[in-house]
């Protein structure tokens, strides 16, 4: 990027800014919460409109907004793949009962470029110690899912299939967490709620 983006929040509006030095260069509607990709090239918001993702690399008047389909702004926990090509989200359901929707209880995966949705599924609770829940190794070849009974699914990081390509041997998992690739080797930390962690080797 050629110069510092960065946000200002408060309770009337979120603003934009492109450069220390001048007016922001886009301002939204109030924000519950906004993370950055990790390229810094995009920040997705939850609003009352639901989960929205502001491409910065655009001129300031062209800066794109797009609203994520099927988001809601119940969302409270977001997370982006290493790359930056998906945008993770866990929506909960609604305390109220009369506006349930199917979407509810469930992890949601987007592309953040188009918003259109790429996978969801049920997902009743999400512990803050463990999110996110689905971690991409660095180069995003792969995908672990800790579910939540505390299994651990292997996926192809594309998420091309809702199949997994292996259940780990695992139970119990409260967190996990890929280790930087060494010799062809993706290695997982794995840690449990019983207290037996383990170090496994994938490839």
């Amino acid at each position: 990027m050629s110069s510092l983006a960065f946000f200002a929040r408060h309770s009337e509006e979120l603003a934009i800014f492109k450069g220390v030095q001048g007016d922001a260069a886009v301002k939204l509607p109030p924000t519950f919460v906004s993370i950055w990709s990790h390229d810094g090239r995009r920040l997705a918001n939850v609003q009352d409109a639901g989960v929205l993702v502001c491409d910065i690399e655009a001129d300031p008047g062209d800066m794109k907004v797009r609203v994520m389909d099927g988001s809601s702004s119940l969302c409270r926990n977001m997370a982006w793949s290493e790359k930056s090509t998906w945008l993770l989200a866990h929506r909960p359901a609604d305390k109220d009962k009369e506006k349930a929707a199917a979407e509810d209880n469930h992890l949601m995966v987007w592309d953040p470029s188009t918003g259109s949705l790429k996978l969801s599924m049920r997902h009743p609770r999400v512990q803050r110690a463990s999110w996110p829940v689905l971690k991409w190794t660095s180069d995003e070849a792969m995908v672990v899912y800790s579910t939540a009974d505390g299994h651990v699914q292997l996926f192809d990081g594309a998420l091309s299939s809702t199949t997994p390509l292996a259940t780990l041997p695992v139970a119990h998992v409260t967190c996990l967490e890929w280790a930087p690739m060494v010799g062809g080797l993706y290695r997982l930390a794995v840690f449990s709620a019983e207290g037996h962690n383990d170090d496994l080797s994938v490839s």
